[in-house]
């Protein structure tokens, strides 16, 4: 019927999780606090997601045994260039993931992966969409949250074709390889 009420339970199309609603309101243009949307409405739902990483963007939510096809169909960003993020001081190890992750909260198009150098020691390895972008993260973290960080020189993936049957058998027909060590 495409009517949504506060006792549905809705479905993401991207994830498959379940969440039951919370609450639900017009936007027009502030918040108005409402029973049910019907079609046509351009409001909001408040659920039980987790995690802000269930809220995928382009994600399609429906009625938990209606579904539907996706609205539009959004790809990721996909970082074109890698570099490693250590604390100064190994110490401040876990203020820093913290910082991180409040940080991608708000830019998804960063990548985060651990990493560990014999000299650094642990740390991670970050996936930006240009120098650029990566210059900006690196400021924001040192200034909303005082970090003091390394980064290491940054790198591009770079995708090799292999040649050779037994070298395809080994390695496959290509390797992406984003760190050079």
């Amino acid at each position: 019927s495409g009517t949504l009420t506060s006792a549905a339970q809705i479905t993401s199309l991207k994830t498959g999780k379940e969440y039951g609603i919370k609450g639900m309101g017009l936007m027009t243009p502030q918040q108005h606090e409402m029973p049910a949307l019907y079609p046509g409405q351009v409001g909001y739902i408040t659920c039980n997601m987790k995690s802000a990483k269930e809220a995928v963007i382009g994600d399609t939510l429906h009625l938990k045994d209606k579904p539907v096809p996706p609205l539009v169909e959004i790809l990721p960003a996909r970082p074109m260039l890698f570099a490693g993020f250590f604390p100064f001081n190994p110490s401040e190890y876990r203020a820093m993931k913290t910082a991180l992750e409040k940080l991608c909260l708000n830019d998804a198009s960063v990548s985060v992966s651990v990493e560990s150098s014999p000299a650094l020691g642990s740390g991670w390895r970050l996936g930006f969409l240009g120098v650029l972008h990566m210059e900006v993260f690196s400021q924001r973290l040192e200034q909303e949250y005082d970090a003091e960080v390394i980064v290491t020189a940054p790198s591009v993936p770079y995708r090799l074709v292999i040649k050779g049957e037994n070298n395809k058998k080994r390695y496959g027909e290509v390797l992406e390889v984003s760190n050079p060590a």
